[in-house]
């Protein structure tokens, strides 16, 4: 009987375990204004993203196919730059599996001259 509640609690440590090392969870960065670039972790691994970042008034797109690891990196252009003075920043990356969004509100600046 001993035996048998021991087996139990290891198989169910067991587990645990593993599905806890299979957990992802996709984060999404902004890395650079200008030129607009983002870059995104902890995606499904070879997933197809489409990448969309809105901007005072302006839309960029890419798609994407993430790593073997679920990583991507991409930059939206040279036209693409973003003046964080001016207006809230908006960066949503979406495929069948993950949808994240990130969104940067305007910095208070000093007013131009």
């Amino acid at each position: 009987m001993r035996v048998l509640i021991c087996t139990l609690i290891v198989a169910a440590a067991v587990s645990a375990a593993a599905g806890a090392a299979t957990q992802r969870h996709a984060v999404l960065t902004v890395t650079n204004n200008d030129p607009l670039a983002a870059k995104g972790t902890g995606f499904a691994a070879r997933e197809r993203l489409r990448l969309t970042a809105s901007a005072g008034g302006a839309t960029w797109r890419r798609i994407v196919v993430t790593s073997g690891s679920g990583g991507f990196s991409v930059t939206f252009g040279t036209a693409a730059s973003y003046d964080p003075c001016t207006g809230p920043l908006v960066v949503t990356a979406s495929g069948p599996q993950d949808h994240v969004t990130v969104k940067r509100p305007p910095r208070e600046c000093p007013p131009p001259g």
